[in-house]
């Protein structure tokens, strides 16, 4: 961690949630992360016209990586090496200077998170796995993603998925209304991640959830009825 990593982090937690940052990046972490789904046909949340944002969303491309200077420079290496994915894309809204004030990647396939949790993450065939998504905190608050879900979910739907799905992490109160407010709904999935001095990592989640199979019915024999 950089000093000027270590000052932006003392800047938004302050220091009892820097030192707590410290014990878990160096001691000891347990994440709770909650799985959420969407159907991609039902109707987007509605949004006040006077928050309609003025962003542009786009897709994430290496000619794209400077934008993210201004609001997320220590990301820049993480943007670098999921774009060395060609099965991941990625999105990013534009401010009016042109910066990327937020960012989401998408997997279509199991994932494996070597960047955050380092654990892999199920997908369901059918199913967009959305991940990595942060916003800059002077753009938190606002109709940012509620104001781009249209366009998000036809995006989605014209790639031929058919849900959105995403885990987030039970003290991220900021992503967990998010969620709520998008339309998403926990399925009942945990994931428990334990990293101990900072390496060690031991992941607990459910397995990959099967489609029900369908039950025949027992055909009935000919035969005389009984008394």
């Amino acid at each position: 961690m950089t000093l000027h990593e270590l000052n932006r982090k003392l800047q938004r937690k302050g220091w009892m949630g820097m030192l707590r940052a410290l014990r878990e990046r160096f001691l000891y972490a347990h994440n709770e992360l909650h799985w959420f789904a969407r159907e991609l046909d039902q109707a987007p949340a509605p949004v006040r016209l006077a928050r309609r944002h003025a962003w542009r969303f786009v897709d994430i491309t290496p000619r794209l990586l400077p934008a993210f200077q201004r609001h997320f420079p220590e990301q820049i290496g993480v943007m670098a090496d999921l774009l060395t994915q060609p099965d991941l894309h990625g999105y990013v809204a534009l401010d009016s200077f042109g910066d990327v004030c937020a960012f989401m990647w998408i997997s279509p396939r199991d994932y494996y998170d070597s960047h955050y949790f380092r654990s892999w993450f199920p997908v369901a065939p059918g199913d967009a796995y959305l991940f990595a998504l942060e916003i800059a905190p002077t753009h938190r608050g606002s109709a940012l993603f509620l104001g781009g879900q249209d366009h998000l979910w036809q995006l989605l739907a014209s790639r031929g998925y058919r849900r959105a799905v995403a885990v987030v992490d039970c003290r991220n109160r900021i992503m967990l209304r998010l969620m709520e407010r998008l339309g998403f709904v926990r399925d009942g999935r945990k994931v428990h991640v334990h990293t101990f001095l900072g390496s060690m990592r031991l992941t607990s989640q459910p397995a990959r959830p099967q489609p029900p199979i369908p039950v025949t019915p027992p055909r009935l024999l000919p035969g005389k009825p009984g008394r």
